[in-house]
């Protein structure tokens, strides 16, 4: 069952579109407010002017805990380890992405989004890491979707949003961009 805060969410996603902002503000009561607007001003609580990205983070840690959990970073870590090392340990990195993934294939069973049928915050969550699978696979060599077939067709899925579609990267340019980080640091 989605939450109602990842309904919000979702909605508004769908609502403002790859150019649109969501404003999540901290406030005194138990209340959460989203705000949709257009263009890139976000302000503070008291605006008075325009919040760091360590406030951005400060506000959903507030709403939602540690902002990137140490399962996350693990995931996050482990993607990187996939295109920064050769031999052995990317063949370690490799096989421990596709556990990851697994493990999140298991949690969406047989539905069509993690939270059911409705596109929800989990999913939110987890499409952008979808914008690198390209660059795993050729850097790599292997292919996700022998090994986590549902984990694929989530994120086709969710590409067909046109929210989802605008606002992630193209995958060849994530590629791109990972060659360019591996030559300018001699990876």
């Amino acid at each position: 069952m989605m939450t109602l805060f990842g309904s919000i969410l979702a909605e508004a996603i769908d609502k403002i579109g790859a150019n649109g902002v969501i404003s999540i503000e901290s406030f005194s009561t138990s209340e959460t407010y989203i705000i949709v607007e257009k263009g890139m001003k976000v302000y503070d609580s008291d605006g008075n002017g325009k919040v760091t990205f360590n406030d951005i983070i400060e506000v959903l840690s507030d709403m939602t805990g540690s902002f990137m959990t140490a399962e996350q970073r693990e995931i996050y870590d482990t993607g990187r380890r996939v295109w920064t090392t050769k031999g052995e340990d990317q063949e370690a990195a490799k096989k421990e992405l596709i556990e990851h993934l697994k493990v999140l294939e298991q949690e969406l069973r047989n539905k069509s989004y993690f939270g059911g049928d409705e596109f929800g915050f989990v999913d939110v969550v987890f499409i952008p890491f979808y914008s690198w699978f390209h660059a795993y696979e050729t850097l790599a060599n292997f292919k996700i979707e022998e090994s986590c077939p549902k984990i694929i067709e989530l994120a086709k899925r969710c590409m067909q949003r046109e929210s989802v579609a605008k606002a992630l990267p193209d995958q060849n340019k994530v590629y791109e961009f990972i060659l360019e980080l591996k030559k300018r640091f001699g990876i």
